[in-house]
């Protein structure tokens, strides 16, 4: 189960983008420093990946760890 962070641990980060429909989370993006956050994707986004996969984006949200 996450444990969300306090509202404002919200982070913004820029990296390329990584859409698995079915995996575990539905999106990851890669960070230059070698970093990588899984991303909650609203289904608009899975459903025309085409428009960000393997593409250089900008996100932003609060912070959520997972065990």
């Amino acid at each position: 189960m996450a444990l969300e962070a306090q509202v404002s641990e919200r982070i913004k980060v820029a990296g390329v983008m990584t859409i698995v429909p079915g995996g575990r989370t539905p999106g990851s993006i890669g960070l230059d420093d070698g970093r990588c956050f899984d991303l909650a994707l609203p289904e608009a986004v899975c459903e025309q990946r085409w428009r960000w996969q393997s593409k250089r984006e900008v996100v932003s949200g609060p912070l959520k760890s997972c065990p």
